[in-house]
């Protein structure tokens, strides 16, 4: 997990899961979103919204980057998140991940 010559900490990957799944909430709630809500910073390269979920989990789409997440940190795809969010699945990973954020749905 190294960023220019540093280790990226727990914290900063917490960080940037909790700023998307807020971002994400906030556009469920107000019904209207952008596509950009959906990705997220990489916490490696710091592109902004350089991070995006595909079938084989999140990764920067970053010229030189290609991060992904540490085994067990992947944040819940968008459409995983929207299930949860609508109460159409319950996943006690999504209520340990909120949990350990301090985000309240």
């Amino acid at each position: 997990m190294a960023k220019k010559g540093k280790w990226i900490t727990k914290s900063e990957i917490q960080k940037v899961i909790k700023d998307y799944v807020l971002r994400m909430f906030r556009s469920f709630e107000n019904m209207e979103g952008e596509d950009t809500d959906e990705l997220i910073q990489c916490p490696d390269c710091r592109r902004i919204m350089g991070m995006e979920c595909s079938s084989d989990g999140w990764k920067c789409i970053g010229k030189d980057c290609c991060y992904r997440f540490p085994e067990g940190m992947d944040p819940p795809s968008p459409r995983v998140l929207r299930a949860y969010y609508n109460g159409s699945i319950a996943f006690s990973e999504i209520d340990d991940l909120l949990k350990s954020l301090k985000i309240k749905k």
